[in-house]
């Protein structure tokens, strides 16, 4: 499972812990530059990387706990 964080926690770490070049603008050239999404190269993916980034074909056990750990959190479920 690949997932990034989100771009306001990029943002807050920077400006609430001084963390200077930690912003999500900051941070986002170093996510593209490590992926090979299959599905989208665009201005927030890339597709040179050598990280392979695609969607699963069949839904994996593995993903529906995930999604289901998020919802028992309070997130809800966005297909």
């Amino acid at each position: 499972i690949y997932t990034r964080g989100n771009a306001r926690d990029y943002d807050g770490w920077e400006k609430q812990e001084g963390l200077a070049g930690w912003g999500y603008r900051d941070v986002l050239p170093y996510f593209k530059r490590a992926e090979n999404n299959q599905r989208y190269a665009n201005d927030f993916h890339g597709d040179q990387g050598p990280l392979g980034v695609s969607n699963p074909i069949a839904p994996l056990p593995i993903c529906e706990a995930y999604f289901r750990a998020g919802q028992e959190m309070g997130i809800p479920f966005n297909p």
